[in-house]
């Protein structure tokens, strides 16, 4: 017999939606606090240029993170995603000549936060969950 309370699909996919925004957020604000790879390229002063944008964006992930566990804050939550999602946009066409490398660190989360924002909310509470009795 399980919980009263059932494991649904949304329940799955806004779990599964903060956890690739955890990850995004702090590989995004790591990418600002050590310089990635690519940074030792001939386009260094290129990749230098790229770690205010990774830390801006990075911390919007963050902090949108923390607000959104409050249920009465999701909404405000997303439109930070949002604006962390614009910062990576303004990267991407602000700094051209770094590579295929720094190229992908700007888009791949992009696409991330592109598909999880709609998924995103407060993660479950430990009572919450579902626990098969035995």
């Amino acid at each position: 017999m399980e919980s009263a309370v059932a494991d649904t699909p949304a329940r799955d996919r806004r779990r599964w939606a903060d956890v690739a925004l955890i990850l995004t957020g702090l590989g995004l604000f790591g990418l600002a606090v050590w310089f990635p790879p690519f940074s030792t390229t001939s386009d260094a002063s290129q990749a230098i240029r790229l770690w205010p944008f990774y830390a801006l964006a990075g911390a919007l992930v963050l902090v949108a993170l923390f607000l959104g566990q409050k249920g009465n804050w999701v909404r405000q939550a997303r439109l930070i995603l949002i604006a962390a999602l614009v910062v990576l946009v303004v990267a991407l066409f602000r700094v051209r000549s770094v590579g295929l490398l720094a190229w992908l660190t700007l888009v791949i989360p992009g696409v991330v936060l592109l598909f999880t924002v709609p998924f995103f909310g407060p993660m479950p509470r430990a009572g919450e969950e579902v626990t098969p009795r035995r």
